[in-house]
């Protein structure tokens, strides 16, 4: 069970409470119930649980409490705000600043994520306008230097590294000083791991900080780690000064919440979230946030930052397309990557109200199962075909005949794809007119986003 379905058994839990401002003693215990078995499947340590139990109890059956007070309601705001409590370290992870060279170290136990998880810290950045670079430090596991490079063209992110290198530290430094002299704002090192905690790795990350001298250091963890992850955090802070912690694998397993709770009790603030395979799978952690969604709230913040980091040549191609006022087939490829690149179907169904999800489910499915269908089709399209909306495309029966036996889909479904293209457009001119996508990074607008969403997906 991940933490989404607990969420939502939480959720359920308060929703069910029926008084109003006389505390119903059976309901406050059964609710309490739930949300305290809830936790512990989330590998929430036994004694946080039994403290957020009485602390919610003690909040809702307050004597000092108006009797006009609405004790459900408080009930539903107790348990929001220890369960931020319970994540929240009091302290801010580091904030590159612009106009400098920010030099960030990624260090942690090999088979975590590390080096995918650097490409996608860097991605992140480089899509939000930073000038960022990659560098691959690992020269002990095979095959590092070739992933990050691979992930490195992948994301358009400038790469430096030398394939058979021995020498980690001189190779950190060398990374660093060339983008340095290139003025760069963001720097990542990726560094060597190792497959347990041992002297040898902290010695390495120790020595490669003293020679870096690095402004920020993450220390990767993975979620499956559940409540041993403070023990983690703490071995790898008596070797290198740990600024923040990026945990990956968050978005399949139960114990990334043992994990978070964990490392929150440690004080080391959490930076970022790994949320699944491809390179756009990162969120920026905020406890609020996270557990406004796990109970099914809606992250308007998180879905316009999503929107705001749209490729700034992909933001002029929807430009285009409203000022010719039709979506050719052109178009429809670049806004189907925007999507793919907002995330996975399920991560944008998570972002959305709790009441719009069940409605939304249907919607996005169709949109996934056409995305893929779409791919297929335009690489049997000619390039004056690519020019055609769906209207002009269909007009020629030989034209549909022509792309189904070249990809194999029957004509019946190629008509139910052009039916979904002009759906599509339509909805596509509501959002882009909508002042949601606009000029620059963090130009998407809440209110607009929230609006146009309040009225259909």
């Amino acid at each position: 069970m991940v933490l989404g379905q607990i969420g939502e058994k939480i959720a359920r839990s308060l929703e069910g409470l029926t008084f109003q401002t006389k505390v119903n003693e059976k309901e406050l215990d059964e609710a309490l119930r739930v949300i305290s078995r809830s936790l512990l499947q989330a590998d929430i340590n036994i004694r946080t649980v039994a403290r957020i139990r009485e602390k919610v109890r003690k909040r809702v059956t307050a004597s000092d409490l108006p009797e006009s007070a609405n004790r459900k309601k408080i009930a539903t705001k107790a348990v929001f705000e220890e369960l931020v409590d319970m994540l929240d370290p009091k302290t801010q992870a580091y904030r590159p600043r612009k106009n400098k060279l920010n030099t960030i170290m990624f260090v942690g136990l090999q088979g975590a994520g590390k080096t995918t998880s650097c490409s996608k810290l860097a991605n992140y950045y480089r899509r939000r306008g930073w000038k960022t670079g990659l560098v691959c430090a690992d020269t002990f596991r095979p095959g590092a230097h070739a992933q990050l490079k691979q992930n490195a063209e992948k994301t358009k992110t400038p790469f430096f590294g030398q394939e058979n290198a021995d020498d980690e530290c001189e190779i950190a430094r060398k990374g660093v000083e060339h983008f340095r002299e290139s003025k760069y704002e963001i720097v990542i090192v990726d560094t060597s791991g190792r497959n347990r905690q041992e002297e040898n790795l902290f010695a390495n990350i120790s020595r490669l900080e003293k020679e870096t001298r690095p402004d920020h250091v993450i220390l990767l963890m993975d979620a499956t780690t559940g409540q041993a992850a403070s023990d983690q955090a703490a071995a790898f802070a008596g070797a290198v000064e740990v600024g923040s912690i990026f945990l990956t694998k968050t978005d399949t397993n139960a114990k990334c919440g043992g994990a978070l709770s964990g490392i929150a009790a440690t004080g080391c603030p959490i930076s970022f979230l790994g949320t699944g395979e491809h390179m756009n799978d990162i969120e920026h952690f905020s406890p609020r946030q996270f557990v406004s969604a796990m109970l099914g709230g809606f992250s308007v913040e998180q879905l316009a930052e999503k929107v705001a980091a749209i490729e700034q040549e992909d933001k002029e191609q929807m430009e285009e397309m409203l000022k010719r006022n039709r979506m050719i087939f052109r178009d429809l490829q670049v806004q189907l990557k925007v999507i793919d690149e907002i995330g996975a179907m399920k991560n944008i169904l998570s972002m959305l109200p709790q009441n719009m999800r069940s409605s939304a489910v249907k919607e996005l499915e169709t949109m996934e199962k056409y995305s893929r269908l779409f791919c297929v089709l335009f690489s049997s399209m000619t390039k004056k075909e690519m020019g055609m909306d769906a209207k002009e495309f269909t007009k020629e029966g030989g034209r549909v005949a022509r792309v189904s036996v070249g990809t194999g889909i029957p004509p019946a479904e190629i008509a139910e794809m052009m039916a979904f293209c002009r759906k599509f457009s339509a909805m596509l001119k509501k959002i882009a007119s909508s002042g949601m996508l606009k000029h620059g990074a963090g130009g998407v607008s809440p209110d607009a986003l929230m609006k146009q969403l309040g009225g259909r997906l």
